[in-house]
């Protein structure tokens, strides 16, 4: 009997122990990453779309973000404005920058549109055919 007992005890002590540990609530794979809604108007052709930003730091390419909205023109992404439209319940900031990295806007939870383009007073549509957008998640977003 001892020798039974035994068996069934190291039989089920190396059951358990080879079972795959439950899944964490907080496991970093299966949490979501929140996202932001960043729109890009053209103001002359009525045209805009939006895109569903994630806010992980990552450069994401006009290109590629707004690929069959109405704003592509024969593979041409023309815009006069952008703006954050939805996800700004916690600080959000995001930047779209040239091919070359310079900005080209910033936008916060608290600056939430942008006129593109040099001349303040003049609606002249911006190429954006190899920007990038960056949003992230902050908690020192500062409004300009």
């Amino acid at each position: 009997m001892k020798v039974t007992t035994t068996a069934i005890f190291f039989f089920l002590a190396a059951t358990a122990l080879a079972a795959p540990a439950p899944a964490l609530a907080d496991d970093l794979t299966n949490r979501q990453i929140p996202t932001a809604r960043v729109q890009l108007t053209n103001e002359i052709t009525g045209r805009n779309a939006n895109a569903e930003i994630r806010l992980d730091g990552v450069a994401y390419a006009v290109s590629n973000l707004y690929a069959s909205s109405p704003i592509v023109d024969n593979s041409v992404f023309l815009t006069i404005s952008i703006a954050l439209t939805a996800g700004l319940a916690n600080p959000v900031e995001c930047t779209l920058r040239s091919s070359t990295g310079d900005p080209l806007s910033r936008l916060t939870s608290r600056r939430t549109y942008s006129k593109l383009g040099s001349n303040p007073y003049a609606l002249t549509p911006v190429d954006l055919t190899t920007a990038t957008i960056t949003c992230n998640s902050c908690q020192s977003c500062q409004a300009y």
